[in-house]
């Protein structure tokens, strides 16, 4: 037993340990991984946030056909403005109407190129089928990423968009 336990002894004082090179290489190489994954998930992020709004920005235009269609309003639509947009009823867009709903965007996002019929900021669906004169294109950037996605409405009120 004493001779079992003089061995052990003896290779505990042998005992290797790491160098500080490698603690150091091995840190390094850790950090690095985890700054490369966590670029990778931000810009994932900053990716679907823009997909999110734009199926947002999609489905407030639809809504603004939809209250056209409906009988609500004898006309409806969309004041764009480049870090916002506003849904309004009407033929018109009045600004300081209370029923106005402004829905801003992400500091990341902004709307441009804006190129409609009669070149103004709105897109007016008229009654009751939904159609709009202010049709034309306009884009969806985020200033992150670079990405852009561009938004087509067409003559019969269609709303569609594309990378």
């Amino acid at each position: 037993f004493i001779s079992c336990l003089a061995l052990f002894i003896s290779k505990m004082q042998q005992r290797s340990a790491f160098t500080f090179l490698e603690v150091l290489v091995t840190v390094f190489i850790f950090i690095l991984v985890f700054g490369f994954s966590l670029l990778y998930t931000q810009l994932g992020v900053l990716r679907a946030d823009l997909k999110t709004q734009a199926d947002i920005l999609q489905t407030h235009l639809r809504e603004a056909q939809s209250n056209a269609t409906s009988g609500k309003e004898d006309g409806a639509g969309v004041h764009f403005e480049e870090g916002n947009y506003v849904l309004f009823s009407g033929a018109t867009y009045d600004p300081l109407s209370a029923s106005n709903l402004e829905i801003d965007l992400p500091d990341t996002l902004t709307l441009q190129s804006l190129v409609l019929n009669g070149a103004g900021s709105e897109v007016i669906f008229d009654a009751p089928l939904g159609t709009t004169n202010e049709n034309g294109t306009f884009v969806l950037t985020s200033s992150r990423t670079g990405q852009v996605l561009t938004f087509t409405i067409s003559a019969l009120g269609q709303v569609s968009y594309e990378e």
